[in-house]
């Protein structure tokens, strides 16, 4: 077996985005972790999250037959007495899966999971490259699908990437319109994007396009 710098790499704990917890027959757990130390993790944490499953779930299911089913946490910012709040977003078993706390509303990450349990791993990742989520067709969506689909990009990209999309769209074809179609509140100013960290997540899942919005 070939060496691999990443797999030997110790688990970085502090600043990895997905914890998964793989539970064997025996009682026992396997924990891992997204990131490893000296490497960094992807912006792009739906790339993350399909890549990391391509590499582990056939592993699990195929390799070990002792695994009976994988749960994959999200770190939430949130911390209570110094510890990190987590979100179960994803169970796998050996013949289906399921997506929670918003990853089930990700139309890629669903046919990406498809296709890895159809038992292809290549197309898996290669759907990755199909999906743009940076576009907009003012002809045939409204102002609140670019809201919803700004909040759930949130998920899976740095905030200051999504506020700007937003924004620019916004002004573009929806000045008039108030920020929030539910709340039905003035539109505030943007505020100056500050990029964040690159392996920490910026957002909750719940969270908004930016703080103004929970106003």
């Amino acid at each position: 077996m070939s060496y691999n710098p990443f797999t030997s790499a110790p688990n970085d704990k502090e600043n990895a985005t997905f914890r998964h917890v793989a539970h064997t027959l025996s009682g026992h757990k396997i924990v891992g972790y997204s990131k490893k130390v000296g490497f960094n993790e992807t912006a792009d944490k739906r790339r993350l999250f399909v890549t990391s499953m391509a590499r582990l779930i056939p592993g699990f299911f195929s390799k070990r037959n002792d695994v009976w089913q994988v749960e994959v946490f999200r770190r939430l910012p949130e911390r209570t007495n110094g510890m990190y709040k987590e979100a179960r977003i994803a169970l796998f078993t050996s013949g289906d899966f399921q997506l929670l706390n918003g990853f089930e509303k990700d139309s890629a990450i669903s046919q990406c999971m498809r296709s890895l349990y159809d038992g292809d791993v290549k197309g898996c990742n290669d759907l990755l490259k199909t999906f743009n989520d940076f576009v907009f067709d003012p002809k045939r969506e409204t102002y609140e699908d670019l809201y919803k689909r700004c909040s759930n990009l949130l998920n899976f990209h740095e905030r200051g990437v999504v506020e700007r999309f937003f924004w620019e769209i916004k002004k573009r074809y929806f000045a008039e319109v108030p920020v929030n179609p539910v709340k039905n509140e003035p539109a505030p100013q943007p505020t100056a994007y500050q990029a964040p960290a690159r392996t920490r997540e910026t957002a909750p899942l719940s969270g908004l396009i930016n703080i103004a919005l929970q106003q």
